[in-house]
């Protein structure tokens, strides 16, 4: 992260005005005393001076607070898109279906997302219908108290995970929670992977009335909610869907893995493999939010290290990506593609072999790298990897010809609906990229 210096104001506040005229004034820079009656021009006989101790712990101490960092003791995790990364493209950080978390609370009744809000309380009412620990008329207030008063006892470190405070009282926030958190819930144990469900408990939640309902009339509603899952803004803490998991978990239920239910449901949109859920357990990843999983899927594992702020990213700067693919052909550089990788990013330059892995490009991919970097900003420890990826494109792709290059070998798949130019997908983030690196 960059800050920018200042000049720095006059850290001592003047001394106050004599109440006398007459008055002898202590300099504040020296121990030494002075008349205000002394006239200008006059001549003062040489003073053996001595710096006021005071004055060289005032400046250090000054300096020390200048260079702390801004986000010291700061514990939150969900926090502001950077204004710089939302001048004119706004849109690109705003949620199109679905609202999560207290940041776009007061949108939930517009038009584009009233139809999912409304969908969120069936999620509540499928998760007490499937559960086999209580019967009703006591099932659904029971469980519904339960949820609320588990919201409500983490109350402060809901708050305390997002960087701008919360307006919410603490009953409305505790309802925002069990509401966001079931739909969540929801949507995870619908993408269980095979073998964590039974089959007829996984078409029990996949033919519910309110997930058929929205497939048929928007059948594009779903596949907007996963982009939604990914805005850095539209987040809630995952401690949530955990807590509300162990509230409304079945018989059934216990293979289920939250987190491989979420790298399932990423490998929809993900641009190239996913990487084994036991990668996450065995780097004992706490998960923040979904973004945050998300983003962790994305990066190359080097060498088994673990992930973490000391952990550049493996790739080169963009200083040192300059020269256009062509040019490097011509000099005897060969391209050639990775397909075992598990990450887009992981590449690998040895002996005059470039070895790139496979990106696809589709309609949301803006969007989602735009989100993605953005995220990279806000993080307290931004190790870049996305950034840098998008510098080194940049400068690698330098005309139609680099890019035909690429897709010829496989390392650039156009998956796009409408025809674009390829060349100019890494160019939507040319601005970005001067803010981030």
């Amino acid at each position: 992260m960059r800050y920018r210096t200042g000049r720095l104001s006059s850290p001592i506040p003047p001394p106050s005005p004599s109440a006398s005229s007459t008055a002898s004034t202590k300099d504040i820079f020296t121990d030494r005393s002075f008349d205000d009656t002394h006239s200008v021009g006059v001549t003062q006989p040489q003073l053996d001076v001595h710096l006021n101790p005071i004055w060289p712990d005032t400046v250090i101490n000054l300096i020390k607070r200048s260079t702390l960092d801004p986000h010291h003791g700061d514990t939150s995790t969900i926090r502001r898109v950077p204004r710089e990364f939302r001048t004119g493209i706004d849109e690109l950080c705003s949620p199109k279906v679905v609202c999560l978390g207290p940041y776009f609370h007061s949108y939930r009744h517009s038009p584009s997302l009233k139809h999912m809000q409304d969908n969120k309380w069936r999620c509540v009412q499928s998760l007490i219908s499937r559960y086999d620990g209580l019967s009703e008329p006591d099932k659904t207030p029971i469980l519904i108290q339960r949820c609320t008063i588990l919201m409500k006892a983490v109350d402060a470190q809901l708050r305390q995970a997002y960087s701008d405070s919360i307006s919410l009282d603490n009953e409305e926030l505790a309802e925002m929670m069990v509401l966001d958190g079931c739909f969540l819930l929801h949507l995870l144990l619908r993408h269980a992977p095979s073998g964590m469900m039974k089959e007829e408990n996984l078409k029990e939640l996949e033919q519910d009335q309110n997930h058929t309902s929205i497939s048929s009339n928007r059948p594009w509603a779903w596949n907007m909610v996963i982009y939604d899952l990914l805005l850095v803004e539209n987040q809630i803490p995952f401690f949530v869907v955990e807590i509300l998991f162990d509230v409304f978990k079945t018989k059934h239920d216990g293979k289920i893995d939250l987190l491989a239910c979420m790298l399932n449901l990423f490998t929809e949109i993900q641009p190239h493999a996913i990487p084994d859920v036991s990668l996450f357990r065995n780097r004992r990843y706490h998960i923040h939010h979904f973004l945050h999983a998300y983003y962790l899927s994305l990066i190359p594992q080097v060498n088994q290290r673990e992930y973490s702020s000391s952990l550049s990213p493996p790739l080169l700067s963009p200083t040192e990506s300059t020269v256009g693919l062509s040019k490097l052909l011509e000099e005897g550089i060969r391209i050639r593609n990775n397909k075992n990788s598990t990450s887009f990013m992981d590449i690998s330059f040895k002996n005059g072999v470039m070895t790139i892995p496979t990106l696809q490009i589709h309609d949301y991919s803006i969007r989602l790298f735009h989100n993605i970097m953005a995220y990279e900003q806000c993080e307290h420890d931004n190790t870049g990897y996305v950034s840098s990826y998008v510098a080194f494109m940049q400068g690698l792709i330098d005309d139609s010809n680099d890019m035909k290059t690429m897709n010829s070998n496989g390392i650039i798949v156009d998956r796009r609906s409408t025809d674009q130019s390829e060349n100019t997908f890494f160019g939507n983030f040319e601005d970005l990229i001067s803010i981030s690196l």
